[in-house]
């Protein structure tokens, strides 16, 4: 057995040395600590993100390119999904600086909404379609300017419940020698709250209008100044800071709300998927107990319809149901009868194509017997006659989802059983006339 003796320099020198190995090894864990802390971006660690949805009249807007803003630049651009949805996780924002979102897409007014650079997870901006206003204005240059300004305001009713309308927001405004009008501003529809939000420059006086349209009509502004010649304005500002306005109310209480339904549609030939040149759509909208019903006339345009409905309180929760059926009667051809029910007031329908054939007839009786014939060119019927009489015939039965009617033709007899020339006349103007006796 060997044995080791310590001396007290031995032991004081293997102490030494042990200290410095922990010594060492502390210093290199808190050196790796210092360099991961390194790695972090110190401006990502609390960005503001946006998130919301774009609309219009309850539809939610795929593919709207939101350019987003800040500090007087582009910071990058989304487009919403299929469900009108848009994120702006991917751009990088600074904390504590305004953002401004600018939503754009084809066929609807440039619409910016402003938000303070913090995360807002509940923005709905509503674009409204430049079909929508007579005057669309000029796009702004740059919505992130800080000479921009939000003005916010409020529409209402006598009870205080929030109310749709259109406004305009408007500042250099021209005509030009050939009688158009330019300017530059805010046109906009108010939120089903009644609520609105644009951005204004600093400094600047405004024409000012709010309008109702539908169950309420009428300019909702004083009545200050004639603009564009003719439609009553008031005029507002300048304003150099972000404003609320004044609130404005139809003061009508008895509780009546509008619903303005609007149906879009491209309905095309099933031959060549073009417009049909000659053709119609028949309409049934119901909400509760109310039924409007309308025919519209193609002629090788897409369309646009709109059902006003004056709801009470206990139908404005009402789904509207929709029915329409579209007819290409010069290829004699008829789509499917569509029915479905919908909250959203902006509806679009996109192509329809009428490919089922359909035979036209009518059935006519004269002194109980029965006579019937193909008819080229079938057009709803308001009235028929005869044409040596001029005699008005009352229609008798009629079944538009078939195309064929059934009148009867009184007084007819002896010594009179001829008919030559019958005709009937639809509500657009055009007939037939059968050019043969009828005994």
């Amino acid at each position: 057995m060997t044995y080791i003796f310590l001396t007290k320099t031995r032991i004081r020198f293997l102490l030494f040395g042990l200290v410095l190995v922990l010594s060492f090894g502390c210093r290199k864990e808190e050196i790796t600590t210092i360099y991961e802390e390194q790695i972090e971006d110190p401006k990502l660690l609390d960005k503001p993100v946006a998130k919301g949805t774009i609309s219009y009249g309850g539809a939610l807007l795929a593919g709207v390119n939101v350019e987003v803003y800040q500090d007087g630049k582009l910071a990058g651009s989304i487009l919403t999904d299929q469900n009108g949805k848009f994120n702006t996780q991917p751009i990088d924002l600074i904390p504590s600086k305004d953002v401004t979102l600018y939503c754009k897409k084809e066929g609807f007014v440039p619409t910016p909404r402003r938000f303070q650079g913090q995360s807002n997870d509940h923005i709905n901006i509503l674009l409204l379609p430049q079909s929508e206003t007579i005057y669309n204005p000029n796009p702004l240059n740059n919505a992130s300017s800080s000479n921009l300004i939000v003005l916010r305001g409020k529409v209402v009713n006598g009870l205080g419940g929030g109310e749709i309308a259109k406004g305009l927001a408007i500042y250099n405004v021209t005509k030009n020698p050939f009688g158009v009008w330019t300017y530059d501003g805010a046109s906009f529809e108010t939120n089903s709250d009644g609520s609105f939000e644009i951005l204004v420059p600093k400094g600047q006086e405004l024409y000012y209008q709010i309008k109702q349209e539908g169950c309420y009509n009428g300019v909702l502004t004083k009545p200050i100044f004639k603009l564009f010649d003719e439609t009553p304005a008031e005029i507002i500002g300048p304003f150099y800071e972000n404003t609320a306005l004044p609130t404005v109310s139809n003061n009508i209480t008895d509780g009546l709300i509008t619903r303005s339904v609007k149906l879009l549609m491209n309905p095309r030939q099933c031959q060549n998927n073009t417009l049909i040149q000659y053709g119609r759509i028949e309409w049934l909208l119901k909400v509760g107990a109310q039924t409007k019903t309308l025919t519209t006339q193609l002629f090788g345009k897409s369309t646009k319809d709109e059902f006003l409905f004056c709801l009470n309180e206990t139908e404005k929760d009402f789904p509207t149901e929709v029915n329409y059926t579209v007819y290409d009667d010069a290829n004699k051809m008829v789509s499917t009868t569509t029915n479905f029910q919908t909250s959203n007031t902006y509806i679009y329908l996109g192509d329809i194509i009428p490919c089922n054939p359909i035979g036209f007839s009518f059935e006519l009786t004269i002194d109980g017997v029965l006579y019937q014939s193909d008819i080229a060119n079938f057009a709803d019927q308001v009235n028929a006659g005869i044409d040596q009489d001029n005699l008005t015939v009352p229609i008798l039965y009629s079944n538009t989802q078939n195309r064929w009617i059934r009148f009867n033709i009184p007084n007819v007899t002896q010594p009179n059983p001829v008919i030559k020339d019958f005709r009937y006349l639809g509500n657009n103007g055009y007939y037939y006339q059968k050019n043969q006796e009828i005994k």
